[in-house]
């Protein structure tokens, strides 16, 4: 609980390009761009350049997105993405 609100995370691993392994919070990601580098706009509007194809990051997503609905983690308090 953040400043009085709940908040749901998940997060889904992103290769960078330079190989380093990280986590992205699925909610935190605005758009995914395939220009032809695979680029993840975040909602504060930073952009992260990835070696994973659009395509692997989408699959990522609605996996653990279909994990928290299947756990009932969606509830009016979480902001989320649909995809």
């Amino acid at each position: 609980v953040v400043g009085g609100t709940r908040r749901c995370t998940a997060m889904v691993p992103v290769t960078a390009i330079e190989g380093v392994a990280i986590l992205i919070d699925v909610d935190e990601i605005a758009a995914i761009e395939s220009t032809p580098e695979t680029v993840i706009v975040l909602a504060d509007g930073r952009r992260m350049v990835s070696a994973d194809s659009a395509e692997a990051l989408v699959q990522r997503i609605a996996r653990e997105r279909a994990r928290r609905v299947a756990r009932g983690a969606y509830a009016s308090h979480c902001v989320h993405l649909c995809i």
